[in-house]
């Protein structure tokens, strides 16, 4: 249950950023940092090679929501490490995220969400 929590908030992020405060797809801030990485690890190459264009992004239809606009560093989610990856990038979006420990029994999360519901 928690990984597709986590899922349907990225695909929320993903598909509409800018309903939650963010300047930018998160498709285009992956790429960026994907390729910002690939920089760093490849040696540059002196031989250019031809560009190729790059997929325009069509914006999505705007979707009628129930909810008001919340910012991503209103709300948190508590995730088991396996998810640790996506929990990074909601993290780096401002989303407040508690990545569970190897060792951590699930029980932890059920705590660490009641210690956020009391506001303590």
């Amino acid at each position: 249950a928690d990984a597709y929590c986590l899922l349907d908030v990225y695909d929320a992020l993903q598909k509409d950023p800018q309903h939650f405060g963010l300047s930018c797809r998160l498709e285009e801030f992956l790429m960026l940092k994907m390729e910002k990485r690939g920089r760093e690890k490849k040696p540059k190459r002196k031989k250019s090679s031809p560009s190729i264009p790059s997929k325009t992004i069509q914006p999505t239809p705007r979707k009628i929501s129930l909810f008001p606009p919340m910012s991503p560093s209103e709300f948190s989610v508590v995730c088991d490490n396996m998810l640790q990856g996506l929990g990074r990038y909601l993290r780096c979006l401002g989303v407040d995220v508690k990545i569970l420990e190897n060792e951590d029994d699930h029980r932890v999360a059920a705590e660490v969400r009641q210690l956020g519901a009391s506001g303590g």
